[in-house]
């Protein structure tokens, strides 16, 4: 017999319910995550406003000397 395919994304109903509050170390480690991303976007916009190269271009985001088309790839060769 085929068993139906399950898809892995979808909430099963046999899994509905069955998370409880946080314990406190969960809470602990979720706090250090949110204190961790914080340092960490901290650190991005640091590294971003002392970059050479932005600064040269006169572009504050990296994201944004990227899309100009500072940085050329290797070509596509046919």
């Amino acid at each position: 017999e085929i068993l139906p395919r399950v898809d892995a994304m979808t909430v099963r109903p046999e899994h509905k319910g069955i998370e409880g509050p946080l314990s406190k170390a969960e809470k602990m480690v979720e706090r250090a995550n949110e204190i961790a991303a914080e340092k960490a976007i901290k650190d991005w916009e640091a590294a971003e406003a002392a970059d050479p190269e932005l600064i040269e271009a006169g572009i504050d985001k990296l994201g944004d000397l990227v899309a100009s088309g500072y940085y050329n790839g290797p070509e596509n060769k046919p």
